[in-house]
């Protein structure tokens, strides 16, 4: 999605400064060495390149690894790592570049949250967790910000891509989690491409959106919003938990 959303920004005219751990192996473009679940690498980034993030027009954050296992097999360093990659290093770059932003009146900062920010995903805690953080800190930015600041939580749910192959996985294992580990990888493969949800995203910055902006299936975007805000508390767990081909868990 990210490569997509590049592409698009560079056609209606931007230029486009993408950052990876490993630039010297990226596709072509322009390209700046960051590792964010490295808290030193991100404040050498930030301090390095101090100009580019007070300059930006439009800023994304759009890290997206995941990892999945029983909470209970969770190591101190697999939370960490998650929480530092999808929350804590984009919080700390979005300082200085809404900082800029509503110092000289406008700018668009998007984060890149998740659907599951509303519908968690099984056996992924940690990702849950930094991806409701980081919606969260869109909420309360969009409060900060001046009227030609604008803030988007954009909040994709399952598209095709290889996600799934990248995602570690910890200790664990049984029947239910291969289960669940199945569902997931179909939902993402049968979700649409990410092209289409690059283009969602392109027409927000481009029509002058703000706020929570959801994007994929229907079903996902607004047929299951619509029916959880329909059932208590107890059914929508059931029927959450259906879509990933499990019940609840018995004592």
């Amino acid at each position: 999605m990210g490569a997509a959303v590049a592409a698009g920004l560079r056609r209606a005219g931007y230029r486009v400064v993408g950052t990876t751990r490993q630039p010297s192996t990226a596709p072509e473009g322009e390209w700046r060495a960051l590792d964010l679940a490295d808290p030193a690498d991100v404040e050498r980034f930030a301090r390095e390149h101090a100009d580019l993030l007070a300059e930006a027009e439009v800023w994304i954050n759009n890290a997206g690894a995941g990892c999945f296992g029983p909470f209970s097999e969770w190591r101190a360093e697999d939370i960490r790592a998650q929480l530092e990659l999808l929350l804590t290093g984009p919080m700390h770059l979005c300082q200085p570049v809404f900082k800029a932003m509503v110092a000289r009146g406008h700018g668009c900062l998007v984060n890149v949250s998740s659907l599951s920010v509303e519908f968690p995903l099984p056996y992924m805690p940690a990702y849950n967790a930094a991806k409701a953080g980081l919606s969260q800190l869109s909420q309360t930015l969009l409060l900060e910000a001046p009227a030609g600041v604008r803030v988007i939580d954009f909040q994709p749910g399952d598209f095709r891509t290889d996600f799934n192959r990248n995602l570690q996985r910890t200790r664990g294992s049984g029947a239910r989690l291969e289960r669940v580990w199945q569902y997931l990888d179909r939902h993402l493969q049968s979700g649409p491409p990410a092209e289409a949800i690059a283009r969602t995203l392109l027409a927000a910055i481009q029509r002058g959106h703000r706020g929570r902006l959801r994007a994929g299936s229907t079903f996902q975007t607004r047929l299951a919003p619509w029916g959880a805000g329909l059932l208590p508390a107890r059914l929508r767990r059931r029927a959450h938990l259906a879509y990933y081909g499990v019940g609840e868990m018995r004592a």
